[in-house]
């Protein structure tokens, strides 16, 4: 496959990614984007190598996520070492650490801080064009556009339905939890789960997706207080409710995740 630029990203930060790779692509340049051109039974890091090698520019997609990756930085250094202009794309109002900045504190940088996302995007694919004419580089014929804003809303339309469908099954959980207090006469386990069961769950669903933060922070909360369930169902060894309440600790960082990740796209949706 031919192709002229390579981007590098963090996996929190796909649908972004694959956002830019829209628009640079809807200007004539070819991407090469992790997963979608790596094919079907090859081995991810020898693909991964192999682009670097063939790329003649590499787009990196820096967020807080990016930062912290041990493999942006070894995609950043052998993108750099082979000579490869590097343009940094900034979508979070963060510095690089230490070990990438001595990558790319000499380059241009390109901050899409900020709604309209095709707007610091279209910019990108203007850069982009400009390095690669510089290098003579070729240009495949342009392909067909794809709707950036849907990519984005998109993926955080599947965020929500994942974190309803965590937060149902933990509420289900809850319901099993309750049912066991009440066949064994636990009365003030009935009667917490209820309370604490019931009022919780019924303010997150309320709370997705119209206030993702408050459902967040009763996230959070629950967690903590489902962590000092296990502790005391551990101390009187009650193996049941241990692994009823594993499965839905797993289930709540499960939402937890879901709902971080829906906030952060809404925070980048294209308007």
């Amino acid at each position: 496959m031919s192709f002229d630029v390579f981007i590098s990203y963090a996996h929190q930060d796909r649908p972004i990614a694959f956002a830019a790779c829209a628009i640079i692509e809807n200007a004539g340049i070819r991407c090469w984007i992790a997963p979608r051109d790596i094919a079907p039974g090859a081995e991810y890091a020898t693909a991964l190598i192999e682009a670097l090698e063939n790329c003649k520019a590499l787009v990196l997609i820096f967020s807080g996520s990016a930062n912290e990756s041990p493999h942006i930085r070894r995609e950043v250094e052998r993108a750099v070492s082979r000579g490869v202009p590097l343009i940094p794309v900034r979508i979070e109002d963060i510095q690089p650490n230490a070990a990438l900045k001595f990558f790319v504190s000499s380059v241009h940088w390109l901050d899409a801080l900020s709604p309209p996302l095709e707007r610091h995007f279209e910019q990108l694919a203007g850069t982009l064009r400009a390095v690669l004419d510089r290098g003579e580089a070729a240009i495949p014929a342009r392909v067909d556009p794809v709707p950036v804003g849907s990519i984005v809303s998109g993926a955080r339309a599947r965020a929500l339905f994942r974190a309803r469908w965590a937060a149902g099954v933990w509420l289900g959980i809850g319901g099993v939890l309750c049912l066991l207090a009440a066949l064994t006469y636990d009365t003030p386990d009935l009667l917490l789960g209820i309370a604490v069961y019931g009022l919780s769950y019924l303010l997150i669903f309320r709370n997705i997706p119209d206030d993702l933060k408050t459902a967040r922070l009763l996230t959070i909360l629950l967690l903590a207080l489902g962590g000092y369930f296990v502790l005391l169902n551990v101390m009187a060894m009650r193996k049941i409710y241990i692994a009823i309440d594993s499965i839905e600790m797993v289930c709540g960082f499960y939402l937890l995740y879901q709902l971080n990740a829906a906030m952060r796209l809404e925070r980048v949706t294209v308007r």
